[in-house]
Protein backbone atom coordinates (compact mmCIF):
# COMPACT_ATOMS: atom_id res chain seq x y z
CA UNK A 1 0.00 0.00 0.00
CA UNK A 2 1.50 3.34 -1.25
CA UNK A 3 0.91 6.40 0.87
CA UNK A 4 2.26 9.99 0.35
CA UNK A 5 3.84 11.25 -2.56
CA UNK A 6 7.55 10.21 -3.73
CA UNK A 7 10.24 12.49 -5.33
CA UNK A 8 13.00 11.08 -7.14
CA UNK A 9 15.52 12.34 -9.16
CA UNK A 10 18.45 11.18 -10.60
CA UNK A 11 21.10 12.51 -13.46
CA UNK A 12 22.41 10.63 -15.92
CA UNK A 13 25.86 11.62 -17.59
CA UNK A 14 26.93 10.66 -21.29
CA UNK A 15 30.84 11.24 -22.21
CA UNK A 16 31.87 10.96 -25.85
CA UNK A 17 35.52 11.47 -26.16
CA UNK A 18 37.82 12.04 -29.33
CA UNK A 19 41.36 11.93 -30.64
CA UNK A 20 41.81 13.24 -34.18
CA UNK A 21 45.47 12.74 -35.87
CA UNK A 22 46.53 14.64 -38.82
CA UNK A 23 49.46 13.98 -40.61
CA UNK A 24 50.55 16.12 -43.53
CA UNK A 25 53.75 17.34 -45.18
CA UNK A 26 54.73 20.83 -46.33
CA UNK A 27 57.89 22.29 -47.78
CA UNK A 28 60.82 23.40 -46.07
CA UNK A 29 64.03 22.76 -45.15
CA UNK A 30 64.46 18.60 -44.64
CA UNK A 31 68.17 18.36 -43.33
CA UNK A 32 71.06 20.74 -43.07
CA UNK A 33 74.96 19.31 -43.23
CA UNK A 34 77.88 20.89 -41.21
CA UNK A 35 80.88 19.90 -43.07
CA UNK A 36 83.38 18.60 -40.06
CA UNK A 37 86.60 20.59 -41.92
CA UNK A 38 84.97 23.74 -43.02
CA UNK A 39 82.21 24.13 -41.19
CA UNK A 40 80.34 25.18 -44.09
CA UNK A 41 76.25 24.55 -43.42
CA UNK A 42 74.19 23.00 -46.67
CA UNK A 43 70.72 23.08 -46.05
CA UNK A 44 68.58 20.60 -48.84
CA UNK A 45 64.85 21.48 -49.50
CA UNK A 46 62.34 18.87 -49.16
CA UNK A 47 59.02 17.67 -47.84
CA UNK A 48 58.67 18.06 -43.54
CA UNK A 49 56.25 15.82 -42.46
CA UNK A 50 53.97 17.61 -39.68
CA UNK A 51 51.06 16.23 -37.74
CA UNK A 52 48.46 17.97 -35.66
CA UNK A 53 46.22 16.80 -32.65
CA UNK A 54 42.97 17.89 -31.80
CA UNK A 55 41.10 16.17 -28.98
CA UNK A 56 37.22 16.83 -28.58
CA UNK A 57 35.44 15.99 -25.46
CA UNK A 58 31.37 15.85 -24.92
CA UNK A 59 29.42 15.86 -22.04
CA UNK A 60 25.85 15.63 -21.80
CA UNK A 61 23.75 15.77 -18.47
CA UNK A 62 20.37 14.37 -18.24
CA UNK A 63 18.62 15.25 -15.07
CA UNK A 64 15.61 13.16 -14.60
CA UNK A 65 12.88 14.52 -12.10
CA UNK A 66 9.72 11.84 -11.22
CA UNK A 67 6.74 12.39 -9.09
CA UNK A 68 4.63 9.47 -7.83
CA UNK A 69 1.34 10.37 -6.84
CA UNK A 70 -0.81 7.00 -5.65
CA UNK A 71 -4.85 7.64 -5.77
CA UNK A 72 -6.35 4.87 -3.89
CA UNK A 73 -10.49 4.37 -3.35
CA UNK A 74 -11.78 2.20 -0.68
CA UNK A 75 -15.35 0.69 0.17
CA UNK A 76 -15.64 -1.02 3.16
CA UNK A 77 -19.20 -2.55 4.44
CA UNK A 78 -19.34 -3.65 8.25
CA UNK A 79 -21.80 -5.85 10.02
CA UNK A 80 -21.93 -7.55 13.52
CA UNK A 81 -19.88 -10.42 13.15
CA UNK A 82 -17.27 -9.69 10.08
CA UNK A 83 -15.72 -6.51 7.86
CA UNK A 84 -15.52 -6.54 4.01
CA UNK A 85 -13.27 -4.28 2.36
CA UNK A 86 -12.28 -2.78 -1.35
CA UNK A 87 -9.32 -1.13 -1.84
CA UNK A 88 -8.32 -0.19 -5.75
CA UNK A 89 -5.82 2.20 -7.10
CA UNK A 90 -3.02 3.58 -9.75
CA UNK A 91 0.14 5.42 -9.69
CA UNK A 92 0.41 8.67 -11.29
CA UNK A 93 3.99 9.28 -12.41
CA UNK A 94 4.96 12.55 -13.40
CA UNK A 95 7.96 12.67 -15.65
CA UNK A 96 10.59 15.51 -16.39
CA UNK A 97 13.96 15.73 -18.15
CA UNK A 98 16.38 18.49 -18.97
CA UNK A 99 19.22 17.90 -20.84
CA UNK A 100 22.37 20.01 -20.89
CA UNK A 101 25.63 19.66 -23.08
CA UNK A 102 29.24 20.71 -22.78
CA UNK A 103 32.00 21.15 -25.61
CA UNK A 104 35.54 21.60 -24.67
CA UNK A 105 37.76 21.55 -27.26
CA UNK A 106 41.36 21.68 -27.15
Amino acid sequence: MTKGVDYVRSTRKLEINTVRTQADTVNGISSITVHPTTMDTTSQEGFVKETSISIRNKETYNHLHMINIPLQLGVSVQNKSWSFGIQAGAIFNVFLNRKGEIFENE
